[in-house]
């Protein structure tokens, strides 16, 4: 008898896992939970990776939260091997016409042939004009900015490249631009304020200043020394950062509501500017000239410019350029280039022996080939190897060979009582004359050559630096600046 078996096939096949509701739940549970982990520690991941990790406490997250996030600014690098301490700098005078990229290789070919390893550039001219692209308000609203400007940042990435660092020449106090956007800060015309101060007369070029008592005028120079370090200029060589020293001071209004000595104003501004160049490893070197590094001035600095606190001292000693029958000490140098030697140890020796400590880097004509190597020698002799080649202008040689430099020279008011003095034996010199001859009305006579020596004098001496009387009585004003 056959048995018939029944097989139920359902019992052997077995329901897939993927089809049940539950799994699929769990799945997207846990996917869910791995983006949200993810997530959550992305950036402390990273930072782990790339060595960045800090635990950070609560106290330090909000205090970080609490501070206004400061704009990124790339300090400029300071050059090798001389940070502020102006170690082996040489420098050489260029112009701003050689810092072109058409220019750019003969520009480094001259700085090596002159074994230079910095060059100096005239960034702010005498008269305010500014050779770079300041976004200055003021320098703005004055339109001080050249129309065509050096590319800075371009030119101080290449010439570091090459070794070479950048010093930016500025005149600080010397300006005549600024004024057009605000005259706030400009030392006045005593008889009459609403008037600008000129250190010579209109027809011999005469140009205002801004007043070194000002903190508008400090802070605006130090602002623009801020803004080319910024742009990778390694120092700042300061000319005119003094009070004017000529003739006509008794009609120079200034402004101090400080109360400050003149050499505690320039201080105050030589600090200010040290402390806008130390995060760019920047510093200030002050250009002084070589009768006030010997015998100090009391109406340019207050006394002695070594007092201001500067980095540096680039000391104008050019033989060409300091004047005849020059005295240091006991001897008087008739023509310091005939004894360079002797000129230049005894000027060294006397500004060290007065300010120990100061780090100077003398001025050396270049020019002057059968001197040089001469004037190196003695500069290395005293521990010097800073220096700057600088060839004098026509006009500096000029007007050194009219002076005779004596410590007497520079006290205040000497040379204007000199020349009192000379006007006073040219009058009585006249007057001996005209009673000598023998006329009716010998008074009158007397009188007449006094008038005409008067009269002669002034036109000739020109001692005051006066504007002409405005032709409107207002002053300048905002929308209408004072046009000289």
């Amino acid at each position: 008898m056959s048995v018939k078996i029944k097989r139920y096939t359902r019992i052997y096949r077995r329901r897939s896992p993927w089809q049940d509701p539950k799994l699929w739940i769990c799945i997207l549970l846990l996917i869910g939970l791995a983006v949200f982990v993810g997530i959550s520690m992305a950036d402390p991941i990273r930072d782990f990776l790339a060595g960045d990790f800090v635990q950070r406490t609560p106290e330090s997250s909000s205090a970080e939260s609490s501070l206004t996030p400061l704009p990124e600014v790339e300090p400029a690098p300071t050059l090798q091997g001389t940070p502020a301490a102006f170690d082996s700098l040489v420098m050489v005078e260029v112009s701003r016409e050689s810092l072109t990229l058409e220019n750019i290789e003969s520009l480094i070919a001259e700085v090596r042939s002159a074994g230079a390893n910095a060059v100096v550039v005239e960034l702010k001219a005498a008269d305010g004009t500014l050779y770079f692209r300041s976004q200055n308000e003021l320098a703005r609203a004055a339109d001080a900015v050249s129309l065509s400007p050096v590319d800075l940042r371009t030119m101080t990435g290449l010439l570091r490249e090459e070794g070479i660092e950048t010093v930016a020449l500025l005149e600080a106090f010397r300006d005549d631009t600024a004024h057009q956007g605000s005259t706030d800060s400009y030392i006045r015309y005593d008889p009459n304020p609403d008037m600008l101060w000129l250190d010579e007369s209109v027809d011999n070029g005469g140009m205002p200043w801004l007043d070194p008592y000002s903190e508008a005028a400090q802070q605006y120079v130090i602002d623009l020394a801020g803004e080319l370090a910024e742009m990778g200029v390694g120092h700042i060589l300061l000319a005119s950062a003094q009070f004017p020293d000529v003739a006509g001071l008794e009609f120079a209004l200034f402004q101090n509501p400080e109360g400050w000595t003149k050499q505690e104003a320039l201080t105050h501004f030589v600090e200010g500017m040290r402390a806008e160049l130390a995060p760019y490893g920047a510093g200030v070197i002050l250009q002084v000239d070589g009768a006030d590094a010997l015998y100090g001035n009391d109406d340019a600095y207050g006394g002695s410019p070594f007092a201001l606190g500067a980095d540096a001292y680039a000391v104008n000693l050019i033989p060409s350029t300091v004047g005849e029958d020059l005295q240091i000490g006991e001897v008087i140098y008739t023509n310091p280039a005939y004894d360079v030697f002797n000129f230049y140890t005894a000027a060294l020796t006397a500004i060290e022996n007065a300010n120990p400590g100061v780090t100077l880097m003398p001025m050396v004509d270049p020019s002057e080939t059968d001197q040089l190597e001469s004037v190196l020698n003695i500069l290395s002799r005293f521990g010097i190897s800073s220096y700057l080649l600088s060839t004098p202008t026509d006009a500096e040689m000029e007007a050194a060979a009219e002076d005779t430099i004596r410590p007497e020279d520079v006290v205040s008011g000497q040379r204007e009582e000199e020349a009192r003095r000379e006007e006073e034996e040219g009058e009585a010199a006249e007057t001996e004359e005209s009673e000598a001859a023998e006329e009716p009305d010998e008074e009158a006579e007397r009188t007449e050559p006094e008038e005409e020596s008067t009269s002669d004098s002034t036109e000739t001496v020109e001692p005051v630096p006066i504007l002409p009387e405005p032709t409107v009585p207002t002053g300048p004003t905002a929308d209408e600046p004072w046009d000289w």
